[in-house]
């Protein structure tokens, strides 16, 4: 690919004082494009809610996000109480799964490791501390991953090996140690007696894993019957058990204190708490094993949020149940529903997720097949991606918003990579480093670095690449001050005014139009080199020595 050098600046110096070594000279500041960074990495597209905020991976691997941050758990390394429209997740790239919490995120990237940020006061990022994350971070010591899950205060992980890995809150045993008395860890610990799984899926308090023979076992919180295993235990099970009379599963999905299964003749299945009919069997009544969801056949997606389901089948159409107090179920109604209701004027629906959010902030979201992303639900904090501040739910699907609210999100769009802006030196090499790197989101900005370092100006550096959209090298020459080189060089008039208007920022410093000399700016009654070195003190504060 060829390269493309183009002048941003010239910057032109005054001519220098008589009797003053000439100033060096100035070569122009020059951007050299070297590589337009677009991703050559595909994924599937995929779609998260968690509680008020909505998780996107694109196919190119990049990862979106909006809604609620108050916990910086849309990852852009901010915690701005909420992005109404997507933003990019801060630093990442070959993401192949996501998932989103109740206040933290977890994704999967192509090598096996596992990345989270967000809400971190029980350890659930895994990084072995408590501390809240804006931006992603690496989950400690653990590789080879397959598959991850983010619930309310815990994470789970499957690795290829078929074992799987937890961290986070465990007041119900919902890291599956065998023990409830360890109270948390923030760094994974093993499912204990647990080998030959392919999917997992992580709740409120409670985890299920799918093994290979289609049977699904699970562990923690079973206050409802959620574990499906017949029982009810307050206080929790911390080891897995077997959930009761199922076999051929081939996906699960935990809820907050229920559980759903999909089974591989597409029929779907529930069992746990169903005060709102989130079970989808046509009753309120819990269930401690599991039932079948009523008339829904052809399942290829479902999800259990806090109080509702949702589910898409093989004609692309998408059917909810369960609480509808916002709309969530996107019937147009606020109507709870005990069975299966069809979403309203949606097809060609690839993948759903219902928000397994404990308030009432509840919201549903749905892929389709032409990458397009659609919401309904609740709006409090711009979860539903439309770019208002109303906060109005919507009670059938609207179409998220793209990037700034510039046209429609498209997870099936191939985005630019991240980028490297260098700020490389010309002519020798400074004081405290050489050059600076900035690695910028794509159509992200990059800000020049600081122009002062000890005792080195720099010429150019006050330019801002607003939208950096390929990767730059930037080259400036370097100037240092005649007073502190000891090579021989001197510093004439003509940097001084260079310094005054570029890194004061002022205008008034001009050369007299009489003589083009400098005023007696230290007040010995001459005109000189002190002079010089009497204004930069002035300027920045420093002690230069003598010219």
């Amino acid at each position: 690919m060829g390269k493309l050098a183009v002048i941003m600046a010239v910057f032109l110096l005054l001519s220098p004082i008589s009797g003053f070594a000439a100033t060096p000279e100035v070569a122009p500041l020059e951007t050299e494009n070297i590589l337009v960074a677009m991703s050559e990495f595909t994924t599937a597209p995929m779609v998260s809610a968690g509680n008020s905020f909505t998780v996107a991976l694109k196919s190119d691997g990049t990862v979106w996000s909006w809604g609620y941050n108050y916990f910086g758990q849309l990852g852009d390394g901010t915690t701005t109480t909420a992005k109404r429209t997507p933003v990019r997740v801060t630093g990442l790239t070959d993401v192949i799964s996501v998932s989103a919490g109740h206040t933290h995120t977890a994704v999967l990237k192509a090598d096996g490791t596992v990345w989270t940020w967000g809400y971190n006061w029980y350890g659930q990022l895994g990084d072995g501390t408590i501390i809240n994350k804006h931006a992603p971070v690496q989950v400690t010591g653990l590789t080879g991953v397959i598959a991850v899950s983010a619930g309310d205060e815990h994470t789970v992980a499957l690795k290829a090996d078929g074992t799987v890995w937890a961290w986070g809150h465990n007041w119900t045993g919902q890291l599956g140690t065998s023990t409830t008395t360890m109270y948390q860890s923030s760094t994974p610990v093993q499912i204990v007696g647990l080998t030959g799984i392919t999917a997992i899926s992580a709740g409120h308090s409670h985890t299920v894993a799918l093994k290979s023979d289609g049977t699904a076992w699970a562990w923690g919180n079973n206050s409802h019957g959620q574990l499906g295993d017949g029982s009810t235990t307050w206080g929790g099970v911390p080891q897995p058990v077997q959930v009761a009379g199922l076999a051929d599963i081939i996906a699960v999905s935990v809820g907050s204190r229920y559980t759903v299964a999909l089974k591989a003749d597409g029929t779907a299945w529930a069992w746990g708490y169903n005060y709102y009919g989130q079970l989808g069997d046509g009753t309120t009544a819990d269930r401690h094993t599991p039932v079948q969801i009523t008339g829904l056949t052809g399942v290829t997606d479902i999800s259990a949020g806090a109080v509702h389901t949702v589910a898409s089948t093989l004609g692309g159409t998408a059917w909810a149940w369960g609480s509808n107090n916002r709309g969530q179920l996107g019937d147009g109604t606020e109507t709870d529903r005990h069975t299966p209701v069809q979403v309203t004027g949606l097809t060609g629906v690839t993948a759903v997720s219902a928000a397994n959010s404990s308030g009432a902030t509840v919201h549903t979201i749905a892929l389709k097949s032409d990458g397009a992303v659609w919401a309904w639900g609740d709006n409090w904090y711009g979860q539903l991606g439309l770019g208002d501040y109303t906060s109005t739910n919507s009670f059938t699907p609207v179409q998220v918003l793209g990037e700034g609210g510039v046209g429609f999100l498209n997870l099936g769009a191939t985005a630019l990579a991240d980028l490297t802006v260098v700020f490389e030196l010309n002519g020798g090499t400074r004081i405290g480093g050489g050059e600076v790197v900035q690695a910028v989101p794509s159509n992200g900005a990059a800000i020049a670095p600081e122009i002062f370092r000890s005792g080195w100006i720099f010429d150019g550096w006050d330019t801002y690449f607003g939208v950096v959209t390929e990767n730059i090298v930037v080259t400036a020459q370097w100037l240092r001050l005649g007073a502190i080189t000891n090579n021989g060089e001197s510093v004439s008039s003509a940097d001084v005014v260079w310094v005054a208007r570029h890194v004061a920022g002022h205008a008034g410093f001009e050369l007299s139009e009489q003589d083009k000399r400098l005023v007696d700016i230290n007040g010995d009654g001459v005109v000189d080199a002190a002079d010089i070195t009497a204004l930069m003190r002035w300027l920045v504060g420093w002690e230069l020595g003598e010219v």
